[in-house]
């Protein structure tokens, strides 16, 4: 699974975004989303046996998946669909003006970043939506697997978001970027709670099968019901490597720290405090925390952002 994960998402730059207001792309990922389920809907009851959710789950998660470097089916359906209204900036190739502008690691110009989106107010990087669907999709495969050997709900979600950590501290992480970004986390475990929506769990399920074995979309998608500040970079602060660290916090000191008191970062800031969601990930990850885990690395004091702008 580490392996299979390695290459789907790059880096995004959520700092860039600041100052630029974006009108809202919901409408347009939850119509991806909904266009996903018809489309896996109509192939699951075109074959000759009845489906079982299982198998349904697999056909969607396959239509979402990755397999490369900025190739999410959504990322590249929205790339075509959103004008610089609606995502910022329009292009991948914006490393040279981003916080990596100085990489430490010289293949990360040549990938590019993930350009910035905003879903019910909340701005985020569109790397997030690769991590909702396939390593989400990952989550939910080892919550099942869990679940299916009777372990207790709460020990099979924690069995997945070990995973996603022990895939941000390797290829998805410190080994691909040098960052280890508990937005990717939060957008991971949040992906989890989709696929399970899907068919598994009859509160707020997608999918319903017939007595006949027909299968039906029963609710359309929101994506405003996983989405919110965690998923936001220069809200929920990744750790960084100390020589990534060493090239990124000069420019968010001499670019960014002057923004960070403006009256829109702080408005959006605040709105961020205000409305998070509860999050049985993020509580795991303060609890590894506050036990000095070894695989979850503390945003150092000497990377604080709030700590670099009053120097």
């Amino acid at each position: 699974l580490l392996f299979s994960t390695s290459l789907r998402a790059m880096e995004t730059d959520n700092y860039y975004v600041w100052g630029h207001e974006l009108h809202d792309s919901r409408a347009h990922i939850n119509r991806y989303f909904d266009l996903t389920l018809e489309k896996a809907v109509k192939k699951a009851n075109s074959l000759r046996s009845p489906q079982s959710c299982f198998a349904l789950t697999a056909l969607v998660g396959k239509e979402l998946r990755s397999h490369w470097v900025h190739d999410n089916p959504v990322e590249n359906w929205l790339m075509q669909e959103l004008n610089s209204e609606e995502m910022w900036p329009a292009t991948l190739d914006y490393v040279a003006q981003s916080i990596y502008r100085d990489p430490y690691l010289p293949y990360i110009p040549k990938f590019g970043l993930a350009p910035s989106v905003q879903v019910s107010g909340y701005y985020f990087g569109m790397d997030k939506l690769s991590h909702f669907a396939s390593t989400g999709q990952d989550y939910f495969w080892i919550y099942l697997r869990e679940r299916e050997r009777v372990v207790a709900e709460q020990k099979a979600t924690g069995a997945a978001i070990l995973f996603g950590i022990l895939d941000e501290n390797s290829v998805h992480g410190y080994a691909a970027s040098g960052v280890f970004s508990f937005a990717d986390l939060e957008a991971n475990y949040r992906g989890l709670l989709f696929y399970r929506r899907l068919c598994f769990e009859q509160e707020k399920a997608y999918l319903s099968q017939s007595e006949s074995g027909q299968w039906k979309v029963t609710r359309p998608f929101n994506m405003a019901e996983y989405v919110d500040g965690a998923w936001d970079e220069s809200f929920n602060l990744s750790h960084r490597l100390p020589w990534n660290w060493k090239k990124v916090a000069p420019v968010l000191e001499q670019e960014y720290c002057p923004m960070a008191s403006s009256r829109a970062v702080n408005e959006l800031m605040r709105f961020y405090t205000t409305t998070l969601r509860p999050s049985i990930s993020r509580d795991h990850l303060n609890t590894l925390l506050s036990r000095n885990n070894p695989l979850i690395p503390k945003v150092e004091k000497s990377q604080s952002f709030s700590r670099l702008c009053r120097q």
